[in-house]
């Protein structure tokens, strides 16, 4: 049993990042992928993403988010991204947001209803 309920395969990920992944655990279906001091690990059974990102040597950025029920390859004006789909309870509304071109960026944003 998964908890990510919808999930891309290895290769629409690998189509999204341009490469295979780094690290893979099939077993319990976690891989990693890095491009640019962009670390982004994913685990499709205990539900969980971990995203890194690096100035230089330096960490940036480090986030990680549980709970994880889907992840999409979506497009909007601003480009392609995944989109992470979180639930916490039913009365919060999370969406995340990770574009990789033309830079790097990550979006959060939470609305309680």
């Amino acid at each position: 049993m998964t908890y990510i309920k919808t999930y891309l395969d290895v290769m629409e990920m690998s189509d999204f990042f341009g490469f295979y992944p780094d690290e893979i655990d099939s077993d319990i279906g976690k891989y990693t992928f890095e491009i640019d001091g962009l670390i982004f690990t994913y685990c499709i059974v205990e539900g969980w993403v971990e995203i890194t990102i690096k100035a230089g040597r330096e960490t940036a950025v480090e986030f990680t988010a549980e709970c994880i029920e889907s992840l999409n390859i979506r497009r909007n004006k601003d480009g392609e991204f995944i989109e992470i789909g979180q639930n916490f309870a039913i009365d919060i509304m999370v969406q995340i947001e990770l574009y990789i071109r033309p830079k790097i960026l990550l979006k959060y944003a939470s609305l309680e209803c």
